[in-house]
């Protein structure tokens, strides 16, 4: 098992490093595995969730709330619209997300002239994994990335997350 959480976390950490903002600039990738019927599973529970923060030269300022329980409630949400159900013992599925900015993204721009240069532009994202319980393999995965909105209010900062997540499962 502590083969797969650190598999799960890989995947989610470079899914989150490939680079959350108003919502026209969140960028979501799904799969899906096409052997998977998602219909048939009713139940899922908890594996992990992890926070990644990349940031030399500390410019991240939290948010002050827990972004943790936050994505949870919200992926949970998402999974009861679906019929889908915690069970702490037998559950069909099992969730791992990662949560992850990275202060120090740098991105290829283009001045007026047509020279290129980098720009220090954060981003962040969430990678939400479902793994089957019984076979031990991913049936859905998808990830939510954007170019971080530091000035942003908390309110919209979360609204921003809820929005990400539920155009997440839009694909499950």
């Amino acid at each position: 098992m502590k083969k797969i959480v650190s598999l799960l976390l890989l995947t989610l950490s470079i899914m989150l490093l490939n680079g959350c903002v108003p919502k026209e600039n969140i960028n979501i990738k799904t799969y899906t595995d096409p052997k998977a019927n998602l219909a048939g599973y009713k139940t899922y529970d908890w594996l992990v969730g992890a926070n990644i923060l990349v940031d030399n030269k500390k410019q991240w300022v939290g948010r002050g709330y827990d972004i943790n329980h936050y994505v949870e409630m919200q992926i949970t949400d998402q999974l009861l619209a679906k019929g889908k159900n915690r069970n702490l013992h037998t559950p069909d599925f099992l969730i791992s997300y990662v949560v992850g900015v990275n202060m120090d993204s740098m991105k290829e721009k283009t001045d007026e002239n047509g020279i290129k240069y980098f720009k220090n532009i954060p981003e962040g994202g969430i990678g939400i994994v479902l793994l089957d319980t019984r076979t031990k393999q991913v049936i859905w995965a998808s990830n939510a990335d954007a170019t971080v909105q530091s000035k942003l209010a908390v309110e919209d900062s979360k609204k921003r997350i809820a929005y990400a997540i539920e155009q997440m499962f839009t694909r499950f």
